[in-house]
């Protein structure tokens, strides 16, 4: 019977039709077009990071030739440097690099678990290397001291996942920082200038 057209139409659809608004009251908002739930991290319609958000490597001495400096990523894509020994560069630097990427790569260490780690991570020995990351985003500020970075194959189970995923956080800092021209020296295996 529905299939008629015209008035025949109308009576088939639900006879419930919402209550009227009481007289003086406004009408109800037009549907909205935001997301039902927040974007994930990384999404372009997150909300900028404040204006300190950064992220900070320091690769520290060894017992050898373990390339030892300072760098920073900023979220307006300014890096600084700072060589100390056993670099190709020593002393200061700076560049630009796209602030979108800094800027993915802040999300990224975010978005990581970074904030819940512990503060160190120890590899059994001496004379290893160390790398200290920290991650500042407004008045959030915090600091993983890795000592022995990629020598943390005898940890197992969750621990050794989050040192895993610290060190690839190091290496990719130095990726988005482009910082290879400043650290390696030319015919030698990474880091190890000997001068």
């Amino acid at each position: 019977m529905c299939a008629l057209a015209g008035t025949l139409a109308l009576a088939c659809r639900s006879s419930a039709a919402p209550p009227a608004p009481p007289p003086g009251a406004l009408p109800p908002p037009p549907p909205s077009t935001l997301p039902a739930r927040p974007p994930d991290i990384g999404s372009a319609f997150q909300p900028d990071l404040p204006s300190n958000a950064r992220i900070n490597l320091e690769r520290t001495s060894c017992m050898g030739h373990c390339p030892v400096y300072t760098l920073g990523i900023k979220s307006d894509g300014s890096v600084f440097y700072f060589g100390e020994m056993n670099v190709r560069v020593r002393g200061p630097q700076t560049k630009k690099i796209d602030s979108s990427a800094a800027r993915r790569f802040i999300r990224e260490v975010l978005g990581s678990g970074f904030l819940s780690w512990k503060d160190r991570y120890e590899t059994e020995g001496t004379d290893l290397p160390g790398a200290n990351i920290t991650l500042t985003v407004g008045a959030t500020k915090k600091t993983i001291d890795d000592y022995g970075p990629g020598f943390h194959r005898e940890w197992q189970g969750a621990e050794s996942e989050v040192r895993g995923k610290l060190e690839a956080l190091e290496v990719r800092a130095d990726a988005v920082a482009q910082s290879a021209g400043w650290v390696t020296c030319p015919g030698e295996e990474r880091g190890q200038c000997l001068y």
